[in-house]
């Protein structure tokens, strides 16, 4: 959220601030896959405990994925510095709301081990794809009337497909969870 937050408020600062944090998120990532090898290896958890392993190697895939997006994102504030909005891109609050609400959800349901929360994490995608759609219309619109938006323009429309597959992917750890918790797998097509 706070890459957004930089962006929609072209702050600098926490730009940065957002920037700095991918080595944390890094390394965190590659403790957790530690952690998780050296349980499978010494423990040789089987059912539902292999499950949850395998789950959670994936779901911190995913994770790392998400904070990467918040990152770019960042980076696209900084790239913007100097440069002002063209109007202020409404959809951009909105869509990572969304995105943080179904990550919420999703990793609820992983803690508490709530199928039924999982399930309801996928539909909500909806939304998100639909904001992108529409930041996408928006911003070709505005490049054909004024070429000079088209930079800026593409700017949004690459911030919005962040938002976009952070949704996607807080979706694919619902997926997970429901995985861990019932062994049903949700094929994607």
């Amino acid at each position: 959220m706070e890459g957004v937050d930089s962006l929609l408020a072209l702050d600098q600062d926490l730009a940065r601030k957002v920037i700095a944090r991918e080595d944390l998120l890094n390394r965190m990532d590659v403790e957790i896959e530690r952690d998780i090898l050296d349980l499978l290896a010494l423990n040789q958890p089987v059912a539902q405990d292999l499950r949850t392993a395998g789950a959670s190697l994936k779901i911190i895939t995913y994770l790392d994925r998400i904070g990467r997006y918040g990152y770019d994102i960042a980076k696209v504030t900084r790239q913007m510095e100097g440069s002002e909005h063209i109007r202020k891109p409404v959809a951009f609050r909105p869509m990572a709301e969304a995105g943080m609400s179904m990550l919420d959800a999703a990793l609820l349901a992983y803690k508490d081990r709530d199928a039924t929360k999982a399930r309801t994490v996928t539909p909500q995608d909806e939304v998100v794809d639909g904001l992108n759609d529409q930041v996408f219309r928006d911003c070709v619109t505005h490049m054909m009337e004024d070429p000079r938006t088209i930079t800026l323009s593409a700017h949004y429309i690459l911030v919005a497909r962040h938002l976009e597959r952070a949704a996607d992917n807080a979706s694919k750890i619902a997926e997970k969870v429901l995985y861990m918790i019932t062994g049903e797998r949700r094929l994607q097509v």
